[in-house]
This record gives structure tokens, sequence and C-alpha cells, in this order.
């Protein structure tokens, strides 16, 4: 019978992110300690630690890692400052999750991730892409996992700079939405789309920040097709579909999956809401487990930093 050995974690950032992580941590607590958190403006800090009993708040990153010793860390800040950052998480040897993305653009994320293989340090960071981690996610990857017939992935994506969440949020991120959300939904051709992409045809291509339609065909080595379609600054669903010679599926919302076998007309339907604690984000779960096993050396399912990087050049091939 195994024996859970309690991994040491640490946080840097304390937003809405980091409270979301640091609740499934919690409520991991045979797997994970809960040890220390930074943040810049260290009133929002104090105010996690008292809210989850965190026993330690640093002075800085430095700090931080020397109270605690963590084994993981787990970063949850503005995109703008995750360079900067790197600079000084980078000299510690813990292991890092990043949350998405890890850059604000794909110049900055080429500027992270040369920074990271100067370091040597490529193996150690993962970056939470938590929607890969949706049980309807990974349901959908297991119902098709068998079928070998070429694929079409179909990814409607919204986005909308007006959006009233977005106010507080720089103009930095705010025109770099592609990038900072779009990521979560063009993600899904990497999860879904076998093989190297070997060509982005753009059809439609709206003027930036203002109301219309992006329309792009991926073409992939294994013969996958992916089909993107992006309205800005009008209302519109996120959804995935996977059309195969066997069954089309598709998740609306991405939380929900529907699965219809060719030539017939039941649905089956997969509602996640019923497999995850209400008051836990959706993935998050899975997500740490995952890390788990990525600190123990084990075999996970968690986005490579080149994995990431990936899906911000597919971004930048589209816009």
């Amino acid at each position: 019978m195994g024996i859970n050995i309690k991994k040491r974690v640490a946080f840097i950032g304390a937003g809405y992110m980091s409270n979301e992580h640091i609740k499934v941590f919690k409520s991991l607590k045979k797997k994970f300690l809960i040890k220390g958190i930074y943040n810049r403006t260290k009133s929002k800090a104090l105010t996690l630690s008292k809210k989850y009993k965190i026993p330690y708040v640093a002075k800085t990153i430095e700090d931080l890692y020397k109270t605690t010793s963590a084994d993981l860390v787990v970063v949850s800040i503005n995109e703008t400052k995750v360079y900067e950052n790197l600079h000084i998480i980078l000299n510690f040897p813990w292991k890092i999750m990043i949350e998405k993305p890890v850059g604000y653009n794909l110049k900055n994320a080429l500027k992270i991730s040369s920074l990271v293989k100067r370091k040597k340090r490529l193996k150690d960071i993962k970056v939470a892409l938590n929607r890969r981690n949706y049980p309807s996610t990974l349901q959908a990857i297991e119902e098709i996992e068998a079928i070998k017939s070429k694929r079409i992935v179909n990814i409607f994506d919204q986005q909308n700079i007006y959006d009233p969440a977005l106010r507080k949020k720089s103009s930095m991120i705010r025109n770099n939405l592609m990038y900072c959300n779009s990521i979560h939904l063009i993600d899904y051709f990497d999860i879904f789309c076998r093989g190297k992409l070997i060509h982005v045809k753009n059809f439609l291509k709206t003027k930036k920040n203002k109301a219309g339609l992006v329309l792009s065909h991926l073409k992939y080595s294994s013969g996958d097709i992916g089909i993107y379609n992006c309205v800005w600054n009008k209302p519109s669903p996120w959804s995935v579909s996977v059309t195969t010679n066997k069954k089309y599926l598709e998740l609306k919302p991405l939380e929900f999956l529907s699965v219809r076998k060719n030539f017939s007309k039941k649905i089956k339907k997969l509602n996640i809401q019923k497999q995850e604690p209400k008051n836990l984000k959706i993935g998050l779960t899975n997500q740490a487990l995952e890390l788990y096993k990525f600190l123990l050396n084990k075999k996970n399912n968690l986005v490579s930093l080149n994995n990431s990087l990936n899906t911000m050049k597919i971004i930048k091939k589209i816009y």
C-alpha cells in the first residue's frame, strides 16, 4: 500500500486565481502542505493568509523560498509581470506552475522561454491550462482515443474588450485578449488535433478591437482539420466540437460533454457539475493531482512551457 508524501507548496500572487488554487490545495491536505505566500501588495497576501490559515507571509520571493523550502511554487500574477518575476523565481530549486498565459503575447512568451532555457529549468515548469483537466475534456479524449479516422475540430470563441470584468485590466491585457484569454479555446487544437500544424489560412479577420468575426482553417500533418471562429465584441458562447467517422462530440458549454454516435439520434450527456465540489473551480482538482505526480517525477498530463509556446504561435498565425 502506497504512502502519500506531503509536498510543500508556496504561492506567488494573491488575486482571484491564487484564491481558487489555494482552496483546492487545502482540500487535498493528505498530499499538500501550504507553507507560505508572497504578493507585491502585502495586504492582499495577509488577507489570504488569514482566510486559509497560511502560516507565513513572505517579504520577498527569496524570503518565501528560504522560509518554506517549498517543493512547488504556484505563480498567479499579472501576465505583464511574469518575465521580471521569473528572473528571481528561477534562482531557487522548487518546481513551478505558472497560470496561463506565460507571456501576454508571443514576443513576450519567447523572451520568457529564452530566459528559462538559459537557466536550464525547462523541465521544472508547467503551465496551468486547467480546462485540459475538466472532466468533460478528459472524457472527450477517452471517447475518441481509439478512433483512427481524421478529425474535424471546430472551435467557437468569443472576446469582448468592453467586458466590465476587464475594466481594471491594463490596456496591454485588453489589446492582447487573443493571447490572454483565447488561449483557453485555441489550446483545444493541441488537445484534439494530431501531428504537426502545417498550414493556417485566414478567411476573415476583424480589425483590432472592432466588432467582427475571425475565421481560420488549420491543417495538420495527420490530416486533421481545425476550424477557428471568434466573435469579437458581440455575445457568443464558447464551444468545441470534434467530428470523427464514428462519433461526434460537443463541449457546449465547455463543462458539459455531449456524444453522438454516427447514424444515431441518441445523445449521451456528461454533467461534470456533479463530479466536483461546488466551491472548487472546475478542473483545478484534477490539475493539482497531476501536479502531485509531477512532484513525484511521475508521468502526468500537465502542459509544458514548450506546448504553451506552440499554442501562442498558433494564435499569432491566426491573428
